[in-house]
């Protein structure tokens, strides 16, 4: 399971986003992914680009649309 995606560089809205300065609970601490998640915003705010990442591994093929995207995810290896 996913637990976080660390970094995003070069993909559409993100560019040097971080996940654990950027994706913080009221504690201040990084949130993790859940088995079940919503992700909800704005248009233009990166929904579309996250989905693009799950297909790219589901694919195991960058989107040929963009000049060298870049993703790292942490996984949890306690599936």
């Amino acid at each position: 399971m996913i637990k976080i995606i660390k970094s995003i560089n070069s993909f559409t809205v993100f560019n040097s986003f971080h996940w654990d300065s950027s994706v913080i609970g009221a504690d201040g601490r990084p949130i993790t992914f859940e088995k079940i998640n919503i992700i909800y915003g704005r248009n233009y705010s990166g929904k579309t680009t996250l989905s693009r990442i799950m297909q790219s591994l589901e694919t195991q093929v960058l989107p040929e649309k963009y000049d060298n995207p870049q993703f790292e995810l942490l996984l949890d290896d306690n599936l």
